[in-house]
């Protein structure tokens, strides 16, 4: 019986650019966002491994009400609205402009559900 020829190993850096352009398709916009303390403790939750990655590398320092502006990766299109809507009012779009005014408006259609 012959056996099948073995697969070349790959290296970490193969495995590290490969998830690297994985995460730069699958998240291809950056939100600008304000945070709240507790929005900051739910992004680990909520935005996964590219958010809590986002939030450690953010510079920024928190505001006078511990709030901080960070650069979130998001999806595209509507998966991003639902990505940004979980937070609730702990959360702020500042940019881009476009993001913003999606956002306003699905929560302006919401508002109309519990008028």
């Amino acid at each position: 019986r012959k056996m099948p020829p073995a697969m070349p190993l790959l290296s970490a850096k193969y495995w590290q650019e490969w998830s690297e352009q994985f995460e730069r398709r699958m998240y291809p916009r950056v939100a600008v966002v304000r945070l709240s303390p507790r929005a900051q403790a739910l992004v680990p939750f909520y935005g996964g491994s590219v958010g809590a990655r986002a939030l450690r590398d953010c510079r920024n320092e928190p505001d006078a009400d511990g709030w901080l502006t960070v650069e979130l990766p998001v999806e595209p299109g509507e998966p991003a609205i639902g990505e940004l809507l979980r937070f609730g009012p702990h959360l702020e779009v500042l940019a881009p402009a476009d993001l913003r005014a999606e956002l306003a408006e699905a929560i302006e259609e919401m508002g109309a559900f519990y008028g």
